[in-house]
C-alpha cells in the first residue's frame, strides 16, 4: 500500500451497532481522535463496517483526509472485517491488490454490513463461517496484525474502547 511509516497505532473498538454518545463527548472524541492521528502520523485500525464506532471513526478521520486532500498527508484508516459479514463480499473475490468501486446499495442486516466508505484500506478475513456465526471471525487476525505492525515499526499501540459488548471484550483481550 506504500503507506508512510506510523509512529503510533490506534486501535478503535466498541459498539458495533447503534452508537449513542452525548453530543459533547461525540465532539471531543472526534476532535481528539483526529488530532491524535494527524499530529503523530498514526495509523488507525477498526472493524471497517459502516456501523457503530467504526462508522464514527471513519467519519471523523474521513473529514480529516478530505481536508488534507493529498496522498502524502493521508491518515490510514484500516478496516479489518470478516469476509462473510461484508455485504456483497462475493464481488470482492479474486481482486487482491486492485482498486475496487464499492457502494452501499442496501441496508445492513443481522448477517451482513457494508464496508465504511471513509476507511482508506481493508483487510477481509475468510473464516469460512457464514451468517451471524461469522461475526467476530476477524478478531484473532486483527490482534495479530496490530501486534505485528507495532513490532515491525517499533511503535506503541493504543487501544481505544467506546461502549461495546462481548465482541468488544474479545477484542480487548
Amino acid at each position: 500500500w506504500k503507506l508512510k511509516t506510523p509512529s503510533v497505532l490506534l486501535s478503535v473498538t466498541g459498539s458495533a451497532q447503534d452508537l449513542e454518545l452525548d453530543p459533547s463527548l461525540e465532539h471531543n472524541l472526534s476532535e481528539g481522535l483526529s488530532k491524535a492521528v494527524s499530529c503523530t502520523n498514526g495509523w488507525c485500525i477498526t472493524g471497517g463496517t459502516d456501523t457503530g464506532i467504526m462508522a464514527f471513526v471513519g467519519k471523523a478521520l474521513g473529514k480529516l483526509n478530505f481536508l488534507h486532500g493529498d496522498a502524502a498527508s493521508l491518515v490510514p484508516v484500516i478496516g479489518v472485517a470478516t469476509l462473510a459479514t461484508t455485504t456483497h463480499w462475493e464481488k470482492l473475490l479474486g481482486i487482491s491488490g486492485q482498486t475496487v468501486t464499492y457502494e452501499k446499495t442496501e441496508k445492513n442486516t443481522e448477517e451482513q454490513a457494508c464496508l465504511d466508505s471513509d476507511h482508506t484500506h481493508f483487510i477481509l478475513v475468510d473464516t469460512e463461517k457464514k451468517g451471524v456465526d461469522a461475526w467476530g471471525g476477524e478478531i484473532k487476525m486483527r490482534a495479530h496484525l496490530e501486534s505485528k505492525i507495532c513490532e515491525e515499526f517499533g511503535v506503541s499501540g493504543v487501544q481505544i474502547v467506546v461502549q461495546g459488548s462481548k465482541g468488544t471484550l474479545k477484542t480487548v483481550d
